[in-house]
């Protein structure tokens, strides 16, 4: 709990010294941005923490098997088979199996920040928000599933372009790592839907078909996206003070809406047909995350593992609802309102014990086994 807090504490201290540095702003955000990523991957990269149930020690173990599986097992065609083929070139590779969170811990942390830095109108809350909010401690819990989350990220650029083959490609990727994948396709078929009345109430339609049937909708996702859990896998309630993530981002939506403001993401020109269509995929996105987010708080936990590939679109919509009254006073309040909820869930939520990985051993007490194997 101590070292979360002096990492929250370190990311807003870097944020007061980025935004108040003298010098290039691109090269301060860059800085702020590495620093950030460099103690976020350290601190996920030497994690460790056993148990049974533990998904961080199901990817140790499987790693320390796949040393003794033959590659022409591991190539057998299969679901999710890239995760098979990764877990091999990383035990090939390091001889240590905690290289394993050395390596996804990486790439999971980059490519979110990666997203911001190319989408966010605010790298600094961004990075707050992907930390505080659970996005950074559910990344660490459900790897394998992030993977696919991220690669899926990647998919914005060739959404925005309307190119779908290179989406295509990018799920086709994702899906090797975990089937819930597919949940993402329908994004680029809303790409030139406006989010209007008629749209919002066709989501709460959806919404209220889900709950009443949610027994054969769950059935049939645990079929396909989680067939190596038991039955009863995500069927538990979620956590509903999560409604207060939600109730902000409608709120945001809303603004964002009401004052015609387009959202511009960093290297797109204003005018460019591109911009409209992130908008459509922003808001279809939000409201997708927010209507999981209601699901899995009423219902159950399974529809929070699916949100988890458009809780992206809800954290930038959030940003950008903040700057998007024209009144400064309703800007300043929206924003105050924001860094209040985050430190207020960042204190509750650690001093609940709610982040993981718990217990959390420091890597200094083991440098053997959290120094790959080529750096000994």
């Amino acid at each position: 709990m101590l070292i979360y807090t002096i990492v929250f504490l370190f990311i807003i201290f870097n944020i007061f010294i980025s935004k108040h540095s003298k010098g290039d702003k691109k090269l301060r955000e860059t800085w702020f941005m590495c620093s950030c990523l460099l103690v976020l991957w350290l601190m996920s990269a030497c994690r460790f923490q056993v148990g049974n149930t533990s998904d961080m020690y199901r990817n140790y173990i499987h790693c320390y098997a796949a040393a003794y599986t033959p590659w022409r097992v591991i190539l057998q065609p299969s679901f999710e088979y890239l995760h098979g083929i990764l877990r091999k070139t990383i035990i090939t590779v390091f001889r240590d199996p905690q290289a394993y969170f050395f390596v996804t811990a990486l790439f999971i942390s980059g490519t979110i920040f990666f997203t911001h830095y190319r989408y966010s109108p605010e790298i600094y809350l961004a990075v707050l928000m992907y930390y505080a909010n659970g996005g950074y401690f559910g990344a660490n819990n459900t790897t394998r599933q992030y993977i696919a989350v991220c690669i899926s990220l990647f998919g914005i650029k060739y959404i925005i372009e309307e190119n779908p083959v290179k989406f295509g490609a990018c799920v086709l990727i994702a899906l090797g790592f975990h089937t819930s994948a597919f949940v993402v396709v329908p994004l680029y078929f809303l790409r030139k839907v406006q989010f209007n009345r008629s749209v919002l109430v066709g989501y709460m339609v959806a919404a209220v078909f889900l709950v009443v049937f949610n027994k054969q909708i769950t059935r049939i996702i645990q079929l396909v996206a989680y067939s190596n859990y038991d039955d009863g896998y995500g069927t538990e309630a979620s956590n509903p003070l999560r409604l207060v993530w939600a109730a902000f981002s409608v709120c945001c939506l809303m603004i964002i809406k009401l004052e015609g403001y387009k959202c511009v993401p960093r290297n797109y020109e204003y005018d460019s047909k591109e911009i409209e269509i992130f908008n459509n995929l922003l808001s279809h996105g939000t409201f997708l995350a927010i209507m999981c987010s209601l699901l899995s708080a009423t219902s159950m936990l399974l529809f929070s593992r699916v949100g988890m590939y458009f809780s992206q679109f809800s954290l930038m919509n959030m940003l950008y609802g903040i700057r998007a009254s024209k009144n400064r006073v309703t800007r300043f309040a929206m924003r105050s309102a924001l860094v209040i909820l985050i430190v207020a869930w960042f204190t509750a939520m650690n001093y609940a014990g709610k982040y993981i990985p718990t217990p959390y051993t420091p890597f200094w007490e083991y440098p053997q086994r959290y120094i790959p194997y080529f750096w000994r």
